[in-house]
């Protein structure tokens, strides 16, 4: 089955016939990623729940789609609105539906669900989590998985075992990175490291019901070489727009490291954070039980203490390719701690 239409452009129905439960597609931009949005919402009755990362994204998108929504995609008379108070976006087919408040597209943002719970979503079958892999210098949304999980169980509060079956969950990313938190928490990274060193475009993830889709056979994504404007950026960008490269997966940090030239700094009830002994250069394993020069323990004020203090200068040090890792495992252990709510949504040995 082919996830690509023959004009080049992806493929709903394709995609839908070999998704899982949770469907997330990658790549360079105007491959059609944004337009599967229109196909999910025209193949069913029911509305669509859709969320980006900020109520900033929330509202620019639905300040937009009414300058760029074409009358095909959903009729000549779409009102669309934006509620700034409560960061929420509705869309309706007509000013009958406006009045009866019967929109068919919901749109939410992870910042506004960050602490939110008890709200009823259970009218929405198909949610599209859009530009879901945030830019490297976007504003970070605290607890992100965490409020995506509030979303999610919003979702599927309340539903019978067949009912929660018919539901999908849609995520389009830019291929420009890949840490997204939501990535981190279901431990996909791995997966997608081994897919784009592979160029393997389908992978399925049963441990989660997750399809992962990369498009780098994309037709339109190869045209734009012929394009003045793409040909002549700079090399990560035009192998991010061109081949659908991800560009910070150049600089491979999984490396295998010799311990005895490293001394434990931090130990955590997930892993163990080590210096090396003449440069300032960091290395991250499994929990290791052995002296530490300090120790983080499964406490709420503890995890507290390493979000605050350690976040700051480990993060940084992680994008500029100071600290390599000894699993894909590991790694995303790393990066969900200074996003998680409990040591315990992490991989913890408390021996």
């Amino acid at each position: 089955m082919s996830i690509y239409l023959e004009n080049g452009y992806l493929d709903y129905k394709g995609i839908k016939e070999i998704g899982q439960k949770y469907i997330y597609i990658i790549g360079g931009r105007g491959i059609g990623k944004s337009h599967l949005t229109v196909d999910i919402k025209n193949s069913s009755a029911a509305p669509l729940l859709y969320v980006r990362r900020s109520n900033v994204d929330l509202s620019n998108s639905f300040c937009c789609m009414s300058d760029f929504s074409k009358h095909e995609w959903f009729g000549a008379n779409v009102i669309y609105k934006y509620n700034d108070k409560k960061g929420l976006g509705y869309a309706y087919k007509s000013e009958e539906d406006l009045q009866a408040n019967k929109p068919f597209i919901y749109g939410i943002s992870l910042s506004t669900f960050n602490n939110k719970t008890g709200i009823d979503f259970t009218q929405f079958y198909d949610i599209v989590f859009d530009e879901f892999i945030p830019q490297k210098k976007s504003r970070p949304i605290r607890n992100e998985f965490q409020a995506y999980k509030n979303i999610m169980e919003a979702v599927y509060r309340n539903r019978n075992i067949d009912d929660s079956e018919k539901i999908t969950t849609w995520f389009f990313g830019n291929s420009n990175a890949i840490m997204s938190n939501i990535l981190i928490g279901y431990r996909l990274i791995p997966d997608i490291y081994k897919a784009v060193k592979s160029k393997i475009e389908i992978t399925q993830v049963d441990r989660c019901e997750a399809t992962l889709i990369l498009p780098f056979k994309s037709k339109v994504s190869l045209s734009k070489n012929s394009n003045p404007f793409y040909r002549n950026l700079p090399k990560n960008q035009k192998l991010m727009e061109i081949y659908n490269e991800f560009a910070d997966m150049e600089d491979d940090r999984v490396q295998h490291q010799n311990l005895k030239e490293f001394v434990q700094d931090f130990k955590t009830p997930a892993f163990s954070v080590w210096i090396h002994k003449r440069d300032f250069r960091f290395y991250v394993t499994k929990r290791v039980n052995a002296i530490a020069n300090e120790e983080f323990f499964n406490t709420q004020s503890s995890l507290e203490k390493w979000q605050k203090e350690c976040k700051k200068f480990l993060r940084p040090m992680f994008l500029s390719g100071d600290i390599t890792f000894s699993t894909y495992e590991v790694q995303c252990d790393f990066l969900a701690s200074f996003d998680c709510v409990s040591w315990n949504e992490i991989a913890v040995d408390n021996t």
